[in-house]
């Protein structure tokens, strides 16, 4: 929105006040919202002039008795909108489009797969919205899951009337945000990203996938148990042969189990408990002269040992360019 020339300021979970940006009384054209199922439990009159809805996976089951109502908490970002409103909708997400609610929205569809029926697509390297195109290279290495996050956006700037010539501008405006799949620091020939921002199993299952056709991945997991279900992650794990596993926090004792008895190897598992043991184990046994990836990425919350994902982040690159 920046580089398309609107005042805009960005809050909700992301860390910033939107009653500070409110009553702070400067002019914006547009305020960009980030919201959790925490907050969007307790919305009254709010409403998004357009709000997007990526997907809907497994969260928070230490705070809400079933997935469904987690799910429920999520749709409320849809809550009070008009019909000249806009809801921006995942098509590959079987848990959104099988869901009644859509009934009642004006929605926009994007799918990666360029699914018939989809509003906006991407194919060939290029984002299809509607019968106009754009090259989406630029995009593209910044991971799968980015193209959908990127796909969403289109949406809404389509809803306030801007083409693909404006969204090319956009597009090459856009950097990978610190914490998201970031990657900060290199020696010799291994890669380190930091993903903290992954806090659920999904969130690193993209983050695996855009990276093991790259290089060898030796993953850094764990964190506060949230009573998630990690089959899909473990089923992943082997599935793309990531090299080894470095387990931290609460979950590390169950997500040992469930790659031990899903046939992971047990000599590429490492049980450290901190980041501190896991790097100082890392430094002792990669080979730095072979091309892999380190990443952080924990697939649930921070809370067991840091203050949030942001300070787990910040951690882990402070210790990693102290170590390496």
């Amino acid at each position: 929105f920046r580089a398309l020339g609107y005042k805009t300021a960005y809050a909700g979970n992301i860390g910033i006040s939107y009653a500070e940006i409110v009553a702070s009384e400067v002019h914006l054209d547009v305020i960009i919202l980030e919201l959790s199922s925490f907050q969007l439990e307790h919305l009254d009159t709010f409403k998004a002039d357009a709000a997007i809805l990526i997907n809907l996976t497994p969260d928070h089951l230490d705070r809400y008795e079933t997935v469904e109502e987690y799910y429920a908490v999520k749709w409320n970002v849809f809550k009070n909108q008009t019909e000249s409103d806009i809801a921006v909708l995942n098509q590959e997400d079987k848990n959104i489009t099988n869901s009644e609610k859509i009934k009642s929205l004006n929605t926009l569809m994007f799918s990666i797969l360029n699914k018939s029926g989809s509003d906006f697509g991407y194919v060939n390297h290029q984002i299809r919205l509607y019968t106009d195109m754009c090259d989406a290279k630029f995009i593209e290495q910044f991971g799968t899951h980015n193209i959908e996050n990127f796909l969403a956006i289109c949406g809404v700037l389509y809803h306030f009337g801007h083409r693909a010539k404006d969204i090319i501008v956009a597009q090459e405006a856009f950097k990978c945000a610190e914490h998201r799949l970031e990657k900060f620091h290199t020696y010799h020939c291994v890669d380190f990203y930091n993903d903290s921002k992954a806090t659920n199993s999904d969130s690193t299952k993209q983050a695996i996938n855009s990276l093991y056709k790259r290089q060898d991945i030796h993953l850094i997991c764990g964190g506060k148990e949230k009573n998630l279900d990690f089959t899909d992650l473990v089923e992943m794990i082997i599935e793309k042969d990531v090299k080894s596993v470095s387990l931290i926090g609460q979950t590390a004792d169950r997500l040992e189990i469930q790659l031990r008895e899903a046939g992971y190897l047990k000599e590429k598992i490492y049980n450290l408990s901190t980041l501190t043991c896991v790097l100082d184990f890392l430094k002792m046994h990669l080979n730095f002269n072979h091309p892999s990836s380190v990443l952080l990425s924990p697939a649930t919350s921070s809370y067991d040992q840091f203050k949030n994902f942001e300070d787990r982040g910040w951690i882990f690159k402070e210790l990693v360019k102290e170590k390496f």
